[in-house]
């Protein structure tokens, strides 16, 4: 019976209520009505086939297919492994074969560290070693179900993984980094978790290499490896982990070709061929009911033992349940038919197997196949799971095994740091992953620079306090101490001696045990592997974006033992996230590449930057479109736009509040009490530096400086020239440079200017002008210079400033508008705005650009409460306080002091009408917005040059395209999952 008898409870009205029914541990207790039926029509040829599962390579032609389909058709067979191949090929193949099977195909692949270990254009992760070292078995779980995901999707039932020997033999030359360690509960709930991910998916997980490859110094892919240990030593080590994920539901194992005197095999007859092993062990004594794989029967290990046939049959009559890798199933069908003639073998054993296996594929949902679809493959692999968990592992794994107070490095800036990368690959991922968060040269060595090379480079490295010397180039062998040589070991050691240094090793820790003096290190970090997550996990690891947490799998030698690991604390930073680790529908978010999409297509705007983080964490980042409407220069994340109005909350407004942090900015001041040149009887004298920031100072919304020189060709030839001279100082555009004094010209206008009547909200950017000379008078020091030391060189942000084309080139920087009245040029790294232009670009109200991603930093960082990485830069108060509605009726003016805030009323403002009043951001001329909502802690940055090629272009903002993004993303946000508790977490 599929369940026990339960006896029915009443009610208490005396009506029968129902049980639930007992739910399934796995294939052999479910109820199997397919297979149950199918198994009495079977031929005994069909049910023989059922028993093998054959290797298929999509990377083959016409020939294996026509092979296999024969396999299919005439001998019946039950399923296929797939090897080397491609995604979309394999796709292709299975519904070839599957179209060919009478009985839908068992499909496997042996993917440890994902499809990707077979199919070369699939996501991959790393080998189980790495795992091994996470602390966070959670995890764990995720990789499994995000590679349980990837096998569905592309027809796959079966993945050959985890693999649950306990490696504690250094010179393994098979397992090795492909165990999760020498632990044994470390291995056990690893194990698990894996197991349970993919499971939970609906793809059965395989148990290997039982009972257990770990401490072996061969490979059984070549000869039959012998085990020597007693029946002790196996129930204390190799036993447990099998034990373990025996009894937690695992669907399938895999025995390994192993001589194990102690468990009954003999020389001819490895594990896989004895009974004692496969039957008495596993089945009886650890009562195993799931099915149980042969390693591939064409591995040395058993093949070199027994003819082909022949080895099947044995392995058949051990106890197992699938033949995997056969040489030769006609003549091993032959074999079997005449075992059945013979009375060796009965017919009713053939039919407990494959009805054992059609269960399995039953429960699997292997028993009805639809073919596969190839579109969107791609896209439907490459998902948000996988980047997430990809990064996190990578976060999680790399382990700090020394730090004598060096890591993580120190705030940016405060120290000169070196970094070394001395093997094959210069790390470029690492590079970019470092560079926000620390101030850093970079040298380069590869493994055949020379004894000149190394003594020009030590020369150079003497000179900087702290060094990061890199070894990559990692090797698998053993017998190559895993590509750590004596030379690059020497030389890092020699650095060592003379500066502060850390030493990063990007493979197997079992390498390490090649160090000489490893106490001359300040810092020793192993990553087990160099790819790209790993190496941009490794930058933010070591600039203290995040924290070390993982411990070893594995000791090395007698210097550290397994389990010993170092932990550091990490930074406020804004970092890579995913919307899955925050509750974020990432279907919801990529709606906004539609509406991005949208307004490109309308010619809303050329291109555009968009970035959403959500506690502390970017869960989009995307660009789109081009620089100009012509297509030539695509936008990227680098791409630096002029941020209009936003200076007025990124520059003007935090220098302000830094200065009221340090006592010398008051809010009641009146202007004139700050600015000399403000005449005691001028009605700007005694305006509130607080009306100002809540713009409701009477001033106009703005005034057009450029008109009184357009059209005036006099005026025009006496203020501007073509050339910088000494007379002519200012750079307004490129070849167009402003008299001396402009300045002053510019506040006389503004000073004869009328206010308004009424004191009332009115939005200008007049009092801005006088706020950048009210900052450089209290400062002491250029407005340009005060944000940028203060704010954004402390916080690693390298292209946010005022003057771009001091630092970068015209292909870095979106251009705006083509002023054809003014300056009668296209405005490129120049601002876009004509009255900070006739300032030489620097004001308070415009001139400042950047990145979403700088943007976002400093956005983040008044999330924070003041503070980003470990450096505080505003108090917390400071920042409630400016961020607040000031006026007693938001109606009449929602502003903050510097701040824009939601509207109230639900009439036109820069948000979305959902988001709350706590919100708090600014928008910009150009097409630029950034919005900060301390509730959900998110931060949302768009910026676009909407006014390419001209400012009439308006389509942007009718469109609504900034608040209908806003508006998707907060619809994005889900209900928190609180998902069961794993038994791996035990």
């Amino acid at each position: 019976a599929a369940y026990e008898p339960i006896a029915v409870p009443l009610s208490d009205k005396g009506k029968e209520v129902k049980p639930e029914p007992k739910k399934a541990t796995g294939f052999w207790d479910a109820e199997t009505p397919w297979a149950d039926s199918l198994i009495q029509t079977m031929s005994i040829e069909e049910k023989i086939g059922q028993l093998f599962m054959v290797a298929a390579y999509s990377n083959k032609g016409a020939d294996h297919v026509q092979e296999i389909k024969s396999l299919i058709t005439k001998q019946h067979i039950g399923g296929l492994i797939f090897f080397k191949g491609t995604v979309k090929k394999q796709i292709e193949y299975t519904n070839t074969f599957q179209a060919a099977a009478k009985t839908p195909l068992f499909v496997g692949i042996d993917g440890e560290w994902g499809v990707k270990m077979r199919l070369t254009d699939s996501p991959g992760f790393p080998r189980q070693m790495t795992l091994g070292a996470i602390q966070d078995n959670e995890t764990v779980y995720k990789m499994g179900q995000s590679i349980g995901e990837h096998c569905k999707r592309i027809g796959i039932h079966i993945n050959f993984a985890p693999v649950v020997d306990v490696n504690n033999n250094p010179n393994n030359p098979v397992i090795n980094s492909r165990s999760f360690g020498e632990q044994v509960n470390n291995v056990a709930t690893k194990g698990i978790a894996y197991m349970q991910g993919m499971q939970d998916q609906g793809v059965m997980a395989c148990a290997k290499h039982f009972p257990g490859h770990g401490d072996t110094d061969s490979d059984s892919h070549y000869t039959t490896p012998v085990i020597n240990h007693d029946n002790e030593r196996l129930n204390q080590i190799e036993l447990p982990p099998f034990q373990r994920i025996f009894d937690e539901g695992v669907g399938s194992v895999m025995v390994a070709h192993l001589n194990i005197p102690a468990l009954g095999t003999e020389p001819d007859k490895p594990t896989t061929l004895t009974k004692a092993v496969v039957t008495d062990l596993m089945r009886t004594k650890m009562k195993y009911q799931g099915l149980a794989f042969t390693d591939a029967l064409n591995m040395k290990g058993v093949a070199s033992l027994h003819e082909p046939g022949e080895s099947d049959l044995l392995a058949f009559e051990a106890g197992n349940d699938v033949l995997l890798f056969p040489m030769d199933v006609p003549k091993a069908v032959t074999l079997f038919k005449a075992a059945l003639n013979s009375g060796r073998i009965t017919e009713e054993q053939i039919t407990d197997r494959a009805h054992r296996i059609l269960k399995a594929k039953e429960f699997y949902k292997a028993h009805v196949f639809e073919p596969i679809e190839t579109a969107g493959v791609e896209d439907d692999l490459f998902n948000g799971l996988y980047e997430y968990t990809s990064r996190a592992i990578a976060e999680q794994s790399i382990t700090l095994i020394q730090n004598k107070g060096m890591l993580p490095l120190a705030p940016k800036g405060e120290k000169s740091v070196a970094v070394l990368t001395y093997g094959n690959d210069e790390m470029d991922v690492f590079k970019k992953s470092i560079n926000p968060f620390a101030t850093v040269s970079y040298f380069h060595l590869d493994t055949k620079s020379s004894e000149e090379d190394q003594y020009r480079t030590f020369y150079y490295l003497d000179q900087y306090d702290k060094v990061i010397v890199v070894l990559n180039h990692p090797s698998r062998k053993p017998s190559r101490n895993f590509g750590l040589d004596t030379k690059r070991v020497k030389f890092a050691e020699k650095i060592a001696r003379k500066t502060s240094t850390t030493l990063v090793w990007m493979g197997n820790p079992y390498a390490l045990t090649a160090l000489r003096k490893p106490e001359v290190f300040d810092g020793i970090v192993v990553t087990y592997q160099n790819n790209e997550p790993t190496q941009d996990a490794l930058g933010r690891l070591l600039s203290g974006a995040t924290a070390f947490s993982a411990q070893l799998p594995v000791s090395v030698g007698d210097l550290w033992k397994a389990g010993h690991g170092l932990k550091t604390e990490a930074g406020e930073f804004l970092t890579p996230g995913s919307p899955q680790e925050l509750q974020l529908s990432e279907k919801g978010l990529l709606r906004i590449d539609s509406i991005a999409k949208l307004a490109l297509s309308k010619k809303a705007t050329p291109g555009c930057q968009i970035l959403v983080a959500k506690s502390g964490k970017i869960v989009y980042s995307k660009s789109f479109g081009h620089f100009t409407y012509d297509d030539k220069r695509a936008v990227n994340n680098n791409t630096i736009y002029d941020l209009a109005s936003l200076t007025k909350m990124l520059s003007t407004t935090i220098a302000i509040m830094r200065l009221y942090d340090e006592g010398k900015f008051d809010l009641r001041a009146r202007l004139g009490d700050y600015l000399d040149f403000i005449p005691e009887d001028s009605p700007y004298h005694d305006i509130l530096m607080k009306d100002i920031l809540t713009h409701q100072a009477r001033f106009k919304a703005w005034i057009p400086f450029y008109l009184d020189y357009v059209g005036n060709e006099t005026l025009y030839g006496s203020t501007f020239k073509n050339r910088q001279e000494v007379d002519f100082p200012t750079r307004v555009a490129n070849e167009m440079y402003a008299v001396e004094g402009i300045r002053d010209t510019l506040f006389k206008t503004i000073l004869n200017t009328p206010l308004r009547p009424k004191v009332e909200y009115k939005y200008s950017d007049i009092g801005f002008y006088f706020l950048k000379e009210v900052v450089e008078k209290l400062a002491g020091m250029p407005m340009e210079d005060f944000v940028k030391e203060t704010f954004y060189a402390p916080m690693g942000l390298t292209s946010m400033g005022y003057l771009p084309l001091k630092n970068f080139n015209t292909n870095q920087i979106a251009p705006t508008e083509y002023d054809a009245k003014f300056r009668k040029q296209l405005v490129q790294g120049d601002v876009h705005d004509p009255g900070a232009a006739m300032l030489g670009g620097v004001s308070g109200h415009a001139g400042l650009f950047g990145t979403s991603y700088e943007v976002a930093v400093i956005m983040q960082m008044l999330l924070n409460g003041g503070s980003y990485g470990d450096q505080r830069y505003l108090q917390k108060g400071t920042i409630e306080l400016f961020t607040r509605t000031q006026h007693s009726d938001p109606d009449e003016n929602r502003r903050g002091l510097g701040f824009d805030k939601p509207v109230r009323d639900g009439g036109p403002g820069p948000t979305f009408d959902g988001i709350n009043f706590e919100s708090f951001g600014h928008s910009g001329f150009t097409g630029t917005f950034a919005w900060a909502d301390p509730v959900e802690d998110i931060v949302y940055v768009f910026l676009s040059n909407r006014v390419y090629p001209t400012a009439e272009n308006r389509k942007l903002i009718k469109m609504n395209v900034r608040s209908e993004i806003q508006k998707v993303i907060y619809e994005a946000i889900e209900e928190p999952k609180h998902p069961t508790k794993k038994t791996y977490q035990q």
